[in-house]
């Protein structure tokens, strides 16, 4: 066996502090592991010296035409990044401390602990799937086989888990009928590090980050891009994975002849490319319903994202849990809105022409609710053994 602790740290932005917990895994220990999946990719933005094999982009996705075609070969993605390199690198390199916010690759560390093939784990679990197994049959199979029962040997085998909403913790014992966690925290709202790089600048753009679906509200976009380009310069920046719907999206906007105020982007690193996404000053998160969405537990990775960035969200009741639109609407983090094209412009407008009295309210925010890091949450995993433990 290779006596060479794994030094492994994978980035991408869907999750509230991946670049702040790879930071302090560099500086915490050498011997931390984390995973963070993509749509795409497991995105190694540092290895160490002695692990030669593994390229910085880790996965296989190409676009077809078929639907069916794409949800296999996605599906072969997932089990080939979430669950066999996982269980791989535990097996060869024995990491110390392993984290991630991926279930599936939380069942593989909680497995891995539980043969003694790393010592500590942490999931920060930032999803829950609510599928009626009666209305829909073959997707909540699809959904147990890939959510609920990893989610169950996440949350009962891992040392700790992190629940970013109390919501999502009264699911996952609602589900199961009974309490699985083995030690448990629940972080709300949502601890959030400022990205070095965001600065108080004049911005005239607006974003998004993500996947491009149906449901995400960007064709209302469409039809007032060209008033707030004209009145104020504004333009629109899509940052995320090539798909279906994006090609769609794509075309509609060819064919209103848009394509020049609109940039279409991969996935970027935030912290080394932020000139890309640092002149935006609206990040949008414009979910029009509550079918088929899991973002109503949470609060969303995507929305976190804009705001470490000091750039505050456009939402609606739909975009996240009911709890964070309270708070984000009560302490001006950002605007809920709704889902009409003459309220999104103006809520727009108004984002446009108060810039730094929303920015100096996510910056409140962050001290509020600071990140915690690696270390805190071995010393939250402690506490609680100890309190358990008197019982």
């Amino acid at each position: 066996m290779n006596n060479k602790r794994l030094d492994l740290l994978s980035l991408k932005w869907d999750s509230y502090d991946r670049i702040a917990f790879s930071r302090d895994a560099l500086s915490y220990s050498k011997n931390c592991m984390l995973m963070f999946n993509d749509f795409d990719y497991i995105h190694l933005h540092h290895k160490p010296s002695h692990i030669k094999r593994f390229p910085n982009n880790i996965g296989f996705k190409p676009i077809v035409k078929s639907k069916f075609l794409m949800k296999l070969i996605g599906l072969f993605s997932v089990i080939l990044t979430q669950i066999l390199l996982p269980a791989y690198l535990c097996i060869r390199y024995r990491p110390k401390v392993c984290v991630t916010d991926s279930v599936l690759i939380a069942s593989i560390f909680g497995i891995a602990k539980k043969l003694g093939l790393c010592q500590r784990t942490i999931f920060q679990a930032g999803d829950w799937f609510s599928v009626n197994a009666k209305k829909e049959p073959v997707k909540y199979i699809f959904v147990f086989l890939l959510f609920y029962y990893p989610d169950y040997l996440a949350a009962s085998l891992n040392d700790l888990i992190i629940d970013v909403s109390p919501v999502v913790k009264k699911l996952r014992t609602k589900y199961w009928k009974r309490n699985v966690v083995k030690l448990g925290a629940v972080r709300f709202p949502v601890p959030m590090q400022i990205n070095d790089n965001a600065n108080d600048g004049h911005r005239s753009n607006i974003c998004f980050l993500g996947q491009v679906r149906e449901c995400a509200g960007l064709n209302i976009l469409l039809s007032i891009l060209p008033e707030l380009n004209e009145k104020y310069g504004i333009r629109f920046k899509l940052f995320g994975p090539d798909s279906l719907d994006r090609d769609s999206f794509k075309k509609k906007a060819k064919e209103q002849g848009l394509q020049n105020l609109i940039d279409f982007h991969g996935w970027i690193n935030m912290e080394t490319d932020h000139e890309f996404i640092g002149d935006c000053f609206c990040g949008l998160n414009l979910l029009e319903s509550r079918e088929n969405n899991h973002s109503i537990f949470v609060t969303p990775g995507k929305v976190m994202h804009y705001m470490q960035n000091l750039i505050p969200p456009l939402v609606t009741e739909y975009s996240a849990v009911s709890l964070f639109i309270k708070l984000l609407t009560k302490n001006n983090w950002g605007i809920a809105t709704e889902l009409t094209s003459r309220k999104i412009k103006s809520d727009i407008e108004h984002l446009f022409e108060n810039q730094q009295f929303f920015r100096e309210n996510l910056k409140k925010y962050a001290l509020d609710y600071p990140y915690i890091s690696i270390s805190e949450n071995l010393e939250t995993m402690k506490q609680l053994q100890k309190t358990s433990s008197k019982f």
